[in-house]
């Protein structure tokens, strides 16, 4: 068994979002690292909140992958990953309109 196989199911454990700017019209790239993604015929499948994310590219390495939610995402939205042929499972990713600010050492 490898660490690809469907025994070592996705994980996410942090995300980035990048809210476009020039001619998105409210597009949030998502970045989402973590382990045990696969690109494979059944493809990858992630929401956030209530919308799907669209254009879902995994890294070569298979710690993460990239995303577009087409509409700005709301505060409170949690991403759920999972592949076509089995559920969505929620992650502790949780999306903030205004992340907390980092404490100054």
């Amino acid at each position: 068994m490898t660490r690809t196989s469907p025994a070592y199911p996705p994980r996410a454990t942090e995300a980035r979002f990048v809210r476009a700017t020039e001619g998105a019209r409210g597009h949030t790239h998502v970045q989402v690292t973590g382990e045990h993604f696969v690109a494979r015929a059944v493809p990858l499948l992630a929401r956030l909140g209530r919308q799907r994310l669209v254009a879902i590219v995994v890294r070569a390495d298979g710690q993460g992958f990239t995303g577009i939610a087409e509409h700005a995402p709301r505060d409170g939205d949690r991403l759920a990953i999972g592949y076509a042929n089995g559920p969505l499972t929620p992650t502790d990713i949780v999306y903030r309109a205004h992340p907390d600010p980092r404490p100054v050492a």
